[in-house]
């Protein structure tokens, strides 16, 4: 069994490498005038990063649902994270390896423009339910934190309010998903996963 403080870790990992390489994903301007191939290295790297952290997050959630000795609510959370896992993942796969290729060939051509215009429709439809999915997920967590008492009441409530504000600013359209959208995204998630990875860290492991 996941032991509380290496979930905290595990979060902590999954959480801050993203961080910092997202404020290095290039916008589809860079990707087009690209004529060194730097910016398409540095596409792959961030997105490498990121799905290589997506086990890290999963791995550390499910700590983190063990803790809470899987809750009907904590079940239905982490089954929905996984949804959200395999969005991202999709989603990732299809903007940080997917364009490279189409692109790795110089000025494309129309037909790989038309290519180009489909993969980013689905990169943006997998990205949004990934952000719906997780803050739907935060809300479940959310309910399922009561049951830790009224010492732990600010961080189900701190996870249901992001899981709110991720899910209806996605829906509305309010938060659209280039990449400066995905690292707020990202910032979000972060304001409830860094915090509930150091309560994790701080609680003492079970005999």
């Amino acid at each position: 069994m996941i032991r509380p403080k290496q979930s905290g870790s595990l979060l902590l990992a999954g959480v801050l490498l993203p961080l910092l390489v997202l404020a290095m994903h290039p916008t589809g301007h860079d990707l087009a005038h690209d004529t060194q191939g730097r910016m398409l290295a540095v596409n792959r790297l961030v997105h490498g990063i990121a799905i290589a952290c997506l086990p890290l997050l999963l791995a550390g959630l499910a700590g983190f649902c063990a803790w809470l000795r899987w809750s009907l609510a904590a079940t239905l959370a982490f089954a929905t994270y996984c949804i959200a896992t395999a969005c991202n993942l999709v989603a990732a796969t299809m903007s940080g390896f997917v364009v490279p290729r189409l692109l790795s060939g110089g000025q494309p051509d129309a037909a790989s423009m038309r290519l180009l215009h489909y993969t980013h429709d689905i990169n943006q439809a997998f990205a949004l339910l990934a952000v719906v999915a997780t803050g739907v997920a935060f809300v479940a967590w959310g309910w399922a934190l009561r049951s830790r008492g009224p010492r732990k009441t600010w961080l189900a409530a701190l996870a249901a309010l992001v899981g709110v504000v991720l899910a209806c600013t996605t829906t509305l359209g309010l938060l659209r998903l280039d990449a400066r959208g995905i690292l707020v995204a990202t910032a979000l998630q972060a304001t409830w996963l860094l915090p509930l990875a150091l309560v994790l860290r701080g609680t003492a492991d079970p005999e």
